[in-house]
């Protein structure tokens, strides 16, 4: 099967990962991900050993030469780890709509502060007229 890239390229698509991911899972930098799926490096030892011990699933033949079948076990073919575009969907409209639920229950919070504090303002109004009224008192009860 064609270039390296094009493999590597299969294996994040049955997986269902970016490069950004594959790296971290092999402990590589991703920047060695994209220069071999771009075509501009070929892959290294360490690289193809690493790749074949973390999916050890996938034919080392296959891998580095291109030949025989992706994988070890026929079977596994038909086992992708790929999510369904149709369930990733709806988990983002489940959470865009408990997100939704939450800003609603926080404004209803700022409302019920904002009220609360413009009743203490109120209350901490009476509270100073009530203080200047007894110091006036106070004070003509002196003369």
């Amino acid at each position: 099967m064609g270039e390296f890239k094009d493999r590597l390229e299969k294996i994040l698509d049955h997986q269902g990962i970016s490069g950004y991911r594959m790296a971290m899972d092999i402990g590589t930098k991703a920047a060695n991900i994209s220069n071999l799926l771009s075509g501009k490096f070929n892959p290294s030892f360490d690289f193809l050993q690493k790749i074949l011990t973390r999916y050890p699933e996938i034919n080392g033949n296959w891998l580095i030469m291109g030949e025989g079948p992706m994988f070890t076990d026929p079977a596994i073919q038909q086992r992708s780890h790929k999510v369904p575009d149709a369930d990733i969907l709806e988990s983002k409209n489940a959470l865009i709509a408990a997100q939704g639920k939450t800003i609603e229950v926080l404004e209803q919070k700022v409302r019920d502060l904002t009220h609360s504090l413009r009743e203490n303002e109120i209350a901490a109004g009476y509270v100073k007229k009530a203080e200047v009224r007894k110091r006036k008192v106070a004070k003509s009860g002196q003369k």
